[in-house]
């Protein structure tokens, strides 16, 4: 996929969730269509429709953990993950689930891990899915509309057409925690212009919903933030 920079940005963090569950499904659903036809067992070697099958089942294990992080987005307890997973105790779904729910959620905010060698190569975070949403939800749905359930042939966006939303408080929100990584991790440049320009963009929508002099203000020093950092650079 064509990488577009900050495109998760307009997803809220459910979206995002919601749309990994979906790509390792598809993922899964993928893998496995391989096991359906005999044609070619002549040709397979001792061991290697096993070897599938066990490939099969960690694929299952990540729309598992996809699942649960997904259902974390949404406010699922603890407790009542536990019980979903066969009444295993809050502890034990924590102890399981807790450091990649806390990977999930760094990666939010720092997507993209860049190498401090200048010949590296910058890899992600967080799954596609979630740095490429627009991209991905358009493949799965070209995807559902070839292999889905027939009421999904029928739906023109079956899954990018049912998301979740993003607000305008909650996409505000998702920014802030952003430029507040970029002034951090000092990040300079146009990647930290854009986040200015996208902040003003939000405050002068919330302006116009809400009828804040005081968010278009804060709007115009946005703008502003955003012109220093580019006059620094030249």
């Amino acid at each position: 996929m064509e990488r577009v920079e900050d495109d998760h940005l307009n997803y809220s963090r459910q979206a995002l969730a919601r749309l990994v569950l979906s790509d390792a499904s598809h993922e899964l659903a993928t893998q496995a269509t391989v096991s359906i036809g005999t044609r070619h067992d002549s040709g397979t070697q001792p061991g290697e429709d096993i070897e599938h099958a066990l490939q099969l089942v960690g694929q299952a294990h990540a729309v598992l953990q996809a699942a649960v992080l997904y259902e974390r987005e949404k406010g699922l307890s603890w407790d009542r993950v536990g019980e979903a997973l066969g009444n295993i105790t809050r502890q034990s779904a924590h102890a399981k689930y807790a450091d990649a729910e806390a990977q999930w959620r760094r990666g939010l905010v720092d997507p993209i891990n860049h190498p401090t060698h200048p010949k590296g190569i910058a890899s992600l975070n967080v799954p596609e899915a979630a740095y490429q949403p627009t991209d991905t939800a358009r493949l799965l749905d070209a995807w559902l509309h070839e292999h889905g359930h027939p009421a999904e042939q029928t739906d023109e966006h079956p899954v990018s057409g049912h998301l979740p939303t993003l607000t305008t408080a909650a996409a505000l929100s998702r920014l802030l925690d952003a430029i507040r990584h970029a002034a951090e991790n000092q990040t300079q440049g146009e990647a930290r212009a854009k986040l200015f320009d996208r902040k003003a963009a939000l405050l002068e929508r919330i302006a116009v919903e809400e009828g804040s002099d005081d968010a278009l203000d804060m709007a115009a020093g946005a703008r502003a933030r955003a012109a220093e950092i580019r006059s620094e650079q030249t």
